[in-house]
């Protein structure tokens, strides 16, 4: 593992470039001016979605200002941005106290609150519903909303019915409903993998909701088999087809990014090395909530679990082998955000590259006195032969810098 880890990173982003929920680039400004108190450009950008129905663009917005805390002061009291922002605020102060732990994980204090909070937030979902007719997103803080207050099944299907009334193709309102008919939730595994091979059917060519059913997978645990999941040759499918719609997207492409994170997801689960660190590549710096706070805090977990994938990688490499070529394009924060590591190694480039002899890392070395300047290299070699290899063969001083 150790003599193949450093290959396995090659590609990817540094952990310090990678963001969660980043939002779209024609949002980044109005955001960072509404952080600062000056709310017109985002009120502006708001105004501009609901005229344009961009439903995709407003809910990224609306969730990165309730995210934040962010409260819009209302110049109306039926402003539909203001209440729709406050929703969604609500909706994410009563998660945060329930947390994304198993029920079973859950103090009784914590439940106490969290419907409290979901009770505090009906009349401003409803007021939210109200203000802005033909409008998705409000229908977007009901269905969690519907999931958190164990709703009844035809309540949760008239506020689904009214949200795709509004715009039939929203992923996050799709993403919501896979995640009520859950068998961990509300429905079961018949309903949730049935309902999202219905979405995958319908959905348009191009759009994310082709590889929904992966979405759906991250629902079960990677080796649980009850009635309901689908078998091997299924799951296949269903990663197969999330594959395709990643490769056929660009890195870091803001559309791809939540079927991404799933999917990579689910390689994780099935120990898929290889293909994990490809998806990875592609993600790039762009790490979505969902899934990654199943396992604790988004960014922590997007970080361990991808370190995990590279250690798995590296140590199933025989011996003797050597550690795949990134089979996708790399996005350009790689190039623009990597870190520049310079080791400062006692003794001379001599010494110090017999040393290196059978390491698998490629160097560049430079005299710096008695000392030598080493620094990680491409190796020069012709793609597919295997280069200089080494093995750090004392324990000295170039293992301690190590």
């Amino acid at each position: 593992m150790v003599r193949n880890l450093e290959a396995t990173g090659v590609g990817l982003v540094p952990d310090h470039a990678v963001v969660v929920d980043a939002p779209d680039a024609r949002a980044v400004e109005p955001l960072a001016a509404a952080r600062r108190g000056a709310y017109e450009p985002v009120r502006a950008l708001l105004a501009a979605t609901r005229a344009e129905a961009d439903w995709t663009l407003r809910h990224e917005v609306v969730t990165a200002l309730a995210g934040g805390g962010t409260v819009l002061p209302a110049d109306l009291l039926e402003d539909p941005d203001t209440l729709v922002v406050d929703a969604f605020r609500r909706i994410e102060e009563a998660w945060a106290v329930r947390t994304a732990a198993r029920a079973k994980d859950v103090s009784e204090e914590r439940y106490r609150a969290f419907r409290t909070l979901l009770d505090d937030a009906l009349p401003v979902i409803e007021a939210a519903v109200a203000a802005s007719p033909g409008d998705p997103v409000p229908w977007s803080a009901a269905l969690p909303h519907c999931i958190g207050a164990q709703a009844p099944r035809d309540v949760f299907e008239e506020c689904l019915g009214q949200a795709l009334a509004c715009a039939p193709h929203h992923l996050p309102t799709h993403v919501h409903a896979v995640q009520y008919l859950a068998d961990k939730w509300h429905g079961s595994h018949e309903e949730m993998f049935g309902y999202a091979a219905g979405v995958v059917a319908d959905a348009p060519e191009g759009s994310p909701l082709r590889a929904l059913e992966v979405v759906a997978l991250t629902e079960v645990e990677p080796r649980e088999r009850k009635p309901g999941i689908p078998g091997p040759d299924g799951v296949e499918a269903i990663i197969a087809t999330a594959q395709a719609y990643s490769a056929s997207r660009p890195p870091e492409d803001h559309a791809a990014r939540l079927i991404r994170n799933h999917l990579v997801w689910v390689l994780n689960g099935r120990e898929r090395w290889a293909e994990s660190l490809d998806v990875y590549r592609s993600i790039g710096r762009y790490a979505t909530t969902y899934p990654w706070s199943y396992a604790g805090e988004p960014l922590e977990a997007f970080r361990h679990f991808r370190d995990g994938a590279r250690a798995g990688l590296a140590a199933s490499i025989p011996r003797n082998g050597t550690v795949p070529a990134p089979g996708v394009p790399l996005p350009e924060s790689v190039r623009t955000e990597a870190a520049h590591e310079i080791a400062y190694v006692p003794g001379a480039p001599q010494r110090v590259s017999q040393e290196l002899l059978l390491s698998g890392a490629t160097v560049r070395l430079a005299p710096a006195g008695r000392w030598t300047l080493m620094e990680p290299a491409p190796s020069e070699e012709t793609p597919g032969k295997r280069g200089r290899r080494a093995t750090v063969l004392r324990l000295d001083g170039l293992a301690a810098v190590a």
